[in-house]
């Protein structure tokens, strides 16, 4: 696979796994804004409308490399 040329789905499959993938990552982007605004992790789970904190808390680790609470913590302003 040549990667320099872009990757274009084969199957309806792929494009609901890209979908899901893309969902995903703007749903953590909005997480990390609430979080860096003050929100509890708490309260962007419900904002964000995830049903369990510990899905969210993996989720969000796997996609920034920390759980919500350190991102919180170690990317606010003043600390």
């Amino acid at each position: 696979i040549d990667p320099t040329k872009p990757r274009y789905p084969n199957t309806s499959m792929e494009v609901l796994l890209m979908r899901k993938e893309l969902l995903i990552d703007l749903r953590i982007a909005r997480a990390k804004e609430l979080l860096l605004a003050g929100e509890s992790v708490s309260s962007v789970c419900e904002r964000l409308h995830y049903a369990s904190a510990p899905y969210f808390i993996k989720l969000f680790r796997e996609k920034t490399g920390f759980t919500p609470a350190k991102y919180q913590k170690t990317h606010s302003c003043g600390e």
